[in-house]
């Protein structure tokens, strides 16, 4: 797996880098250990990480905190493509956890990003990496095993919501591949994540149709069929709910990210 990265802030209370990698497929990375907390967010793709009994995903619309408390491994999914992170060292003894983003917060990440990169103009960047901060802190949790299963759970649920997402999904079979049973399943995902299974469903669909809008993609009813809409209109209902607006519109007005992402 090949990384480059480049800093975009740098501020006393913060470092927030862009990171970039080739993806590899489904192989484990060799372990290896950050030198202090940090905050990761998923800009674009899909990446596993696994801290002693732990193991957490990370995607767009999950902030991952990773802590120094010991070696892990990544692993990406995916062709061989690009895939771009927020990394950002952290000093406030954060643990290993992980917390649902609204996706109205992480288009708002990229429009930071973007500023920060195309203008120079940092602020609103620094700003979300405070309100990034408090959130986490908030966040934290007891690591009882209980804690750890629930987090495990929901990985494997995002996991397998990513990997058929194209697909018409049914309960029955998505707590088959995690093996519980549904009325566990649509509990215990709630309770873990806060959101119900069809909401990150809906959300991974959403920002996968953003990723490619972005790259450019032209017709919007194969968009729509290949990340798991029934229709054109099903697909631009749900986008523009979610986003503020349709999908051409998005496409048109969103030229500076394709330079970044």
């Amino acid at each position: 797996m090949s990384h480059k990265q480049s800093t975009l802030l740098h501020t006393d209370f913060a470092e927030v880098r862009l990171h970039e990698a080739d993806a590899t497929g489904l192989q484990w990375t060799d372990a290896f250990r950050v030198e202090s907390p940090r905050i990761a967010i998923g800009l674009s793709g899909l990446i596993a990480v696994r801290q002693g009994k732990r193991q957490l995903l990370g995607q767009p619309i999950q902030a991952l905190v990773i802590d120094d408390s010991s070696p892990y491994r990544m692993r990406r999914y995916g062709a061989a493509s690009i895939s771009s992170w927020v990394l950002i060292p952290h000093q406030t003894g954060l643990h290993t956890a992980s917390k649902p983003l609204h996706l109205t917060d992480w288009l708002a990440l990229r429009d930071c990003i973007a500023l920060a990169t195309q203008q120079g103009e940092g602020l609103a960047l620094e700003e979300y990496c405070a309100a990034l901060f408090s959130a986490c802190d908030a966040a934290q949790h007891v690591h009882s095993p209980r804690a750890i299963r629930l987090e495990h759970l929901a990985a494997n649920v995002r996991e397998y919501l990513a990997l058929h997402l194209h697909e018409r999904l049914l309960l029955m079979q998505i707590a088959q591949a995690v093996n519980v049973s549904v009325f566990h399943l649509t509990r215990l995902f709630k309770q873990a994540t806060g959101m119900t299974i069809h909401s990150a469903l809906l959300a991974l669909r959403i920002t996968q149709a953003v990723q490619r809008l972005e790259l450019g993609q032209k017709d919007l009813s194969q968009l729509a069929l290949d990340i798991g809409f029934n229709s054109h209109a099903h697909f631009s209902w749900a986008f523009r709910k979610a986003v503020g607006c349709t999908p051409s519109d998005w496409r048109s007005r969103q030229g500076a990210h394709r330079a970044i992402f």
